[in-house]
């Protein structure tokens, strides 16, 4: 089965932007957004920047994309890449005196491209802000070479600002760079998406997982735990949504297969944009997100499905225990036992709702657009 590879509306958003902000040019932003790469292929990181996007475009500044190179394209793709984005930094700087360099940044070996651009930022006397995304910041930089770490101490030192996807970072930043220069701008749910709460039946468990379909989001986990829920008689569905390789989606049918879970409530949609989406997350009582994926930083789906009263499940990767705040809803390892054992708990004690109620209200206190809006406003305001 080959699934749908419709354009998300937030794509079709980017260029509308781009169409409507003509009179401001104040930020260069070289961020991955997605554009010109396979629909699965992308992930957390392009929906991120691409809410970035909307925010800077929303706020009024004229935003000039440059696509970050993706290793996606293989060896010769990504050095092309590299050196077409790199021509057009210095076309953009040159072009716009006045212009903010905005990076969004995953370090790593990304990191001497992203040095190359800051230099170069700082050599035509240009302020620069440093985006620090996905969850490997302070590992990497421990992990790392001593030419590493200090290329990394530099990128963040050479920075006018530093957002900072995890609270986790702050300290580190400004152990590196000294106080005053890091802000915590957390992934976010758009305001258009958050709706009042919707009560829903308790009669079947609805158990959804949406995001990228891959081994590193440890969807096997999740069809396992189902396993282990139907086999105890627990009247029960689970929906797969997401952009997958075909390969991948043959051998999610094979253990479907072995388990015995054939035509028993488990569907896969293929990829779908979040409008569409949105309209369904209200059947669903459980998002499972076992993820082991190396660079987990703060799940997009994770807090989408807390914003519509989805409890989570989720392992310890990335930023999850912080933006859930709830340990019995954390999983340290990946047996698929304990996650179908803390779902049955908390469904058979009757707590399902109470918990519900607790994650919808994280995410309007902490993970809406107006909180991350208004911290990026005032920081671009007075860089």
């Amino acid at each position: 089965m080959r699934q749908s590879m419709t354009l998300p509306q937030e794509y079709l958003t980017i260029y509308r932007l781009e169409l409507v902000n003509m009179e401001k040019s104040n930020i260069i932003l070289y961020a991955p957004l997605g554009r010109g790469i396979p629909l699965s292929l992308t992930g957390g990181g392009e929906a991120g920047c691409r809410r970035t996007y909307e925010v800077l475009t929303g706020l009024g500044y004229r935003v000039y994309v440059i696509e970050k190179a993706v290793a996606g394209r293989g060896a010769f793709g990504y050095i092309g890449g590299a050196i077409k984005g790199y021509l057009r930094l210095i076309i953009l700087l040159i072009r716009h005196k006045d212009a903010i360099l905005y990076i969004a940044g995953f370090y790593e070996r990304n990191i001497y491209l992203e040095r190359l651009f800051e230099i170069t930022g700082r050599t035509l006397k240009r302020k620069i802000i440093y985006e620090a995304r996905n969850g490997r910041l302070v590992s990497a930089y421990q992990e790392g070479s001593r030419l590493y770490k200090r290329l990394m101490k530099t990128v963040i030192s050479d920075a006018a600002l530093i957002f900072c996807q995890g609270s986790e970072y702050l300290s580190f930043v400004e152990g590196l760079s000294g106080a005053g220069k890091a802000l915590y701008t957390p992934n976010y749910v758009l305001n258009r998406y958050l709706k009042e709460y919707a009560e829903r039946s308790m009669g079947r468990m609805n158990i959804v997982y949406f995001g990228r379909i891959a081994k590193s989001k440890n969807i096997k986990v999740i069809i396992e735990a189902y396993a282990v829920l139907a086999g105890r008689q627990i009247d029960c569905s689970l929906t797969l949504i997401g952009f997958y390789e075909d390969s991948y989606r043959k051998e999610l049918d094979a253990i479907i297969r072995d388990l015995g879970l054939e035509d028993k409530g488990i569907n896969f949609t293929g990829g779908m944009s979040f409008d569409e989406l949105s309209k369904r997350l209200s059947e669903f009582h459980y998002f499972i997100f076992p993820s082991n994926e190396k660079k987990e930083g703060h799940s997009n789906s994770l807090t989408e499905a807390m914003a519509y009263g989805i409890v989570p499940v989720a392992s310890s990767a990335g930023f999850n225990e912080r933006i859930i705040d709830a340990p019995e809803l954390i999983v340290r390892d990946h047996d698929p036992v304990k996650y179908a054992d803390i779902m049955q708990h908390i469904w058979e004690t009757g707590a399902w709702s109470c918990y519900s109620h607790r994650v919808y209200d994280r995410v309007r206190r902490n993970y809406s657009e107006t909180i991350v809006r208004d911290t990026i406003k005032g920081a671009l305001e007075n860089i």
